[in-house]
């Protein structure tokens, strides 16, 4: 029987009764959307990216450490998720067995996803896919979208500029959409979604980055069967016994006295 158990903070997972093995899901949190500090429109944050691990050995109350990555607040990546190890930025040195990168925020004319390839993230797992990017803003006036987290089976797709504001790209958490003059960007959607990019205007503020999840799935190995049983005699099976000895009995008798 499979059963699955979501963190979308952090905690500890304990192997139940009856369970060898599991599989892991992550994603890391998104990055907030840029401010530069000055009255233009900015780039939207990139998306959390995703690692997996599949039949990974466990014992039966072994506790293993979960960490789920925060959302990026303006101009902070995301937070990295990790099972059973540490989780440090971008997931350079971890401990863990899986470990996915949040998202980044970096200078214009964009923010990298997650575990994107030749950006300094080191995610690890049996399976890795990269967020999408934060988009820069559309000329001086509305903000960047924000990058999608990265999907389970593709990466996340990137964020758009737009005149009428950036829209997020798609992933498993979409990214928030760029503001439009004197509005400020979206936030991303869980897991993952990076924020979107600031609007022009004096007091605007990018969207956040949404925070990640880790999904643990297992499966209860099955109960040993039964021991059999020696079956026990009823009252009517007793009763059956007794009449066939008692007819075999009479059966004997009438044998010999007919010789």
């Amino acid at each position: 029987m499979a059963a699955t158990e979501e963190f979308t903070a952090s905690g500890t997972f304990t192997v139940p009764a009856g369970v060898s093995k599991v599989s892991v899901q992550m994603w890391g949190g998104g990055a907030g959307g840029r401010d530069v500090g000055t009255a233009g429109a900015n780039a939207g944050g990139g998306g959390g990216g995703f690692a997996a691990i599949n039949d990974f050995a466990v014992s039966a109350g072994a506790n293993f450490d979960v960490v789920v990555g925060q959302g990026g607040a303006v101009n902070t990546r995301g937070g990295s998720s990790a099972f059973g190890g540490t989780a440090p930025d971008g997931c350079i040195g971890t401990t863990a067995p899986a470990c996915a990168a949040g998202g980044q925020v970096t200078v214009p004319p964009g923010s990298f996803g997650g575990c994107a390839a030749g950006f300094g993230d080191v995610c690890v797992g049996d399976t890795i896919f990269a967020g999408g990017a934060g988009n820069g803003p559309g000329g001086s006036t509305t903000g960047g979208g924000g990058g999608g987290s990265a999907f389970t089976n593709a990466n996340g797709g990137d964020g758009l500029a737009g005149s009428a504001g950036g829209t997020g790209g798609i992933g498993q958490g979409n990214g928030g959409n760029g503001g439009t003059v004197g509005l400020a960007g979206t936030a991303g959607v869980s897991p993952g979604g990076g924020g979107g990019g600031k609007g022009a205007g004096a007091g605007v503020a990018p969207g956040a980055g949404a925070p990640g999840l880790v999904i643990v799935t297992y499966e209860l190995d099955p109960p040993p069967p039964p021991a059999s049983a020696t079956a026990i005699p009823t009252a009517s099976t007793w009763g059956l016994l007794l009449l066939g000895g008692l007819l075999s009995a009479f059966g004997a008798r009438r044998l010999r006295s007919q010789k």
